[in-house]
């Protein structure tokens, strides 16, 4: 059996991305160099109100049970088991230069609605020179990803009357890139691409896309109580596909199309709140905002035609370290959206204006689990 063609050309990217990104460790590490492997286990579990970002006119309908035809889930809110395994591979060749490596496999499980589990890797290799330069490019997978059920036009029920719903999920592919670099005392800037590209089931081909993030991000350390702020703002372009290949000639198109630019922003800062010799809190707080103007140009396109939309996030968390392998971070997180349609629409599956509630406690145990003969414990640890 040949197998789905989605899934080997994502088995593919896969190797290619780990691939370059050992050839990268033979070809640059330094057999002379100091080096260690460290390994991270965590595990998180989250709280969410608001599992599928659901708008009150979703939920009210939800609650109702009057069209459970329309939903995959058990409940709007659930708890999330998230559990995850790192390793970061740390060469000091030197006069202030590293080559880290990381990978990484996380899970999210959720314990009334399975429907929505979902598993990702990552990969990163990052540059540092002397001066707080460095250089970084990153890959991270997501295949699967549940969205919710969502209306499919073009689907025939089996009986009359039943809703037109069906599963929604895509496969996501993220490359990044970086660069940053200490342009004062207690002053840096980074700036970072991103290119994500979407690819949903065939029943939903028109909401396929390819994104395009670029962001400039400045930060400043030696604030009072160790503290640091982060401040940054970019630009998001997404060019979503808009057909979903049953167009009739000369016929209007009647399909959604999701294509959206805008601007996002965030401030995040960070401050230590205490520490002994065997242990340390940190508190912090960050704010999110992203608006996006949706470029449909498909007037029967009623859920996007002339849409704008504000989403706005604020977290606050509490972080313990317990020297030298173990950390625990507690949150709370408040998410909201506002969508504004160009005309009255009715109440919809498709993501729209919403808000949600997460809290939740995150553990995880580091430690270097190989070092070379010039590593030392004493060594500052760059992985982290």
């Amino acid at each position: 059996m040949m197998g789905n063609p989605e899934v080997r050309r994502n088995r593919r990217l896969r190797t290619a991305a780990t691939a370059v990104l050992a050839a990268l460790t033979l070809g640059t590490a330094d057999a002379g160099a100091a080096q260690r492997v460290n390994l991270t286990l965590g595990l998180g579990a989250i709280y969410d109100t608001n599992l599928l970002k659901y708008s009150a006119d979703q939920r009210t309908l939800f609650e109702s049970g009057t069209r459970p035809d329309r939903f995959s889930i058990h409940s709007l809110d659930d708890l999330t088991w998230n559990p995850f395994v790192a390793l970061a591979w740390d060469a000091d060749a030197g006069r202030g230069r590293h080559h880290i490596l990381r990978l990484k496999s996380e899970g999210e499980f959720h314990d009334r609605n399975p429907t929505a589990d979902f598993h990702s890797i990552s990969a990163g290799w990052r540059e540092t020179w002397r001066g707080g330069r460095r250089f970084s490019v990153g890959y991270y997978g997501l295949p699967h990803y549940y969205l919710r059920q969502l209306v499919d036009e073009d689907y025939v029920t089996p009986f009359p009357g039943l809703a037109l719903h069906r599963r929604a999920q895509f496969d996501l592919q993220i490359a990044s890139t970086s660069w940053g670099q200490r342009i004062a005392r207690n002053t840096d800037t980074e700036l970072a691409y991103q290119f994500e590209n979407r690819r949903y089931v065939p029943d939903f081909r028109e909401r396929d896309s390819k994104t395009h993030q670029g962001e400039l991000t400045f930060g400043f350390t030696g604030l009072p109580d160790r503290g640091s702020i982060d401040v940054s703002g970019g630009w998001r372009v997404s060019n979503a596909k808009g057909v979903d290949g049953d167009e009739v000639a000369g016929a209007p198109p009647d399909d959604q199309d999701l294509t959206y630019h805008g601007p996002i922003a965030s401030v995040r800062g960070r401050a230590e709140l205490g520490r002994t010799a065997r242990w340390r809190v940190i508190g912090d707080a960050g704010y999110q905002f992203g608006s996006r103007t949706y470029d449909s140009k498909v007037p029967a396109d009623r859920f996007h035609f002339g849409r704008r939309d504000a989403l706005n996030a604020v977290e606050f968390g509490l972080r313990a370290q317990f020297r030298p392998h173990l950390s625990a971070r507690g949150f709370f997180r408040h998410e909201s959206n506002n969508a504004h349609h160009g005309a009255n629409v009715a109440s919809t599956t498709d993501l729209g204006s919403y808000s949600q509630n997460q809290v939740g406690l995150v553990v995880d145990w580091s430690g270097a689990i190989w070092r070379s003969q010039r590593a030392t414990a004493a060594e500052p640890d760059t992985t982290n």
